[in-house]
């Protein structure tokens, strides 16, 4: 293979600064895990991974999760089923504050 002065990566493609900024300025902030139920504090918790690293956040959303009923609650933990709008409101609220504050630190 021909030197051509330019870092080649695994794939055999140059490295391209600009394009690594691209993809990092595209992907999102985190990526939802899942929910789940936290018996000590005897609240719901939802997973988040922060992307570029392999940190894992668990966010109380136990504020939200109050206003649905208790069938509800446990089909979202259990199946994932769907979040109600105005709890996903407010669930993402908290996620972005969460998240912000950990990038902080």
């Amino acid at each position: 293979m021909p030197c051509t002065g330019a870092a080649v990566r695994c794939g055999g493609e140059p490295y391209d600064p600009v394009k690594r900024d691209v993809h990092v300025s595209e992907r999102p902030d985190f990526y939802v895990m899942g929910y789940s139920y936290d018996a000590l504090r005897n609240t719901t918790v939802l997973t988040v991974r922060i992307s570029g690293s392999y940190m894992r956040l668990h966010i109380d959303v136990g504020a939200p999760f109050s206003r649905l009923s208790k069938n509800k609650r446990r089909k979202v933990c259990r199946y994932g089923a769907g979040v109600p709008v105005p709890a996903q409101k407010l669930i993402g609220e908290k996620v972005k504050q969460a998240v912000q504050l950990y990038r902080k630190v």
